[in-house]
């Protein structure tokens, strides 16, 4: 099954934003406005930028607390997409599952899941200062740090989620492209595995879509549902945000 949301506008997507379940009305409305919008769209643009990953760190252990708030200038709305799709897909069983954020950053999308009935999610990042500000929020029952590489699988024992999410991770310059094997490896036979990419061309989206592709040939997923969100966030330039729009792709696969 695939499906596209349709191109709003910028009015539009800022109502369906207050709508959500991330946003407190007013408390939205709050934070736009104390938006220091330079350091801002330095902080975005430096998100995209080649690090060694120690410099990575450091850098997000500084813009952990402004997370949240600074990434609306891109208005950046991956959680509620994924989200949204999950809630449109899972079954009712939701407050049994066991769930894993990954990365989990500050915990937009556990934010997200327990609004929409799940109980019990577990959240893994490389950052500490993202890491503890996910925490502040009292949305994770277990958080880990760890720094996932392609040579570093997951500490989590085989078989043992019945949902993992990978909401805005799979860009080049956080997950490996090569990820999901591992992701399905922590996932339970019949769990669910929820990701996001935005519409990009790049080498990188073009591995992991052949990677997606691959797992469907050896029979160890089946697609539940694609979808095509328009206007997914601004396009990012290396010098500045645009005011045009990518598009992007929400994705859920079961593993067999």
């Amino acid at each position: 099954m695939a499906t596209t949301v349709g191109s709003p506008s910028v009015g539009k997507r800022v109502a369906a934003a207050i709508l959500s379940p991330f946003h407190d009305t007013t408390e939205w409305w709050m934070e736009q406005s104390e938006i220091d919008v330079v350091a801002a769209t330095e902080n975005v643009l430096s998100m995209y930028r080649d690090m060694e990953i120690e410099e990575k760190l450091a850098f997000y252990n500084s813009w952990c607390e402004n997370y949240d708030q600074q990434m609306t200038v891109m208005e950046y709305e991956a959680p509620r997409f994924g989200v949204e799709t999950l809630d449109s897909v899972y079954p009712e069983d939701r407050g049994s599952a066991l769930v894993l954020d990954v990365p989990c950053g500050t915990g937009q999308v556990a934010e997200g899941l327990q609004k929409v009935g799940f109980k019990n999610i577990h959240g893994i990042d490389g950052n500490e200062g993202m890491l503890k500000t996910a925490e502040s929020k009292g949305l994770y029952q277990r958080l880990t740090q760890w720094m996932i590489t392609a040579d570093k699988p997951l500490p989590l024992k085989a078989g043992t989620y019945d949902l993992v999410t990978i909401v805005g991770g799979l860009v080049q310059q956080h997950l490996p492209w090569d990820i999901l094997p591992e992701i399905l490896r922590v996932t339970k036979p019949g769990g669910l595995i929820c990701f996001t990419l935005p519409t990009i061309k790049c080498d990188y989206r073009n591995k992991v879509l052949a990677s997606v592709h691959e797992l469907v040939c050896k029979g160890q997923w089946e697609k539940i549902v694609e979808q095509h969100v328009e206007q997914w966030q601004k396009a990012i330039l290396p010098t500045h945000i645009t005011e045009e729009y990518v598009d992007g792709l929400v994705a859920v696969y079961r593993k067999k």
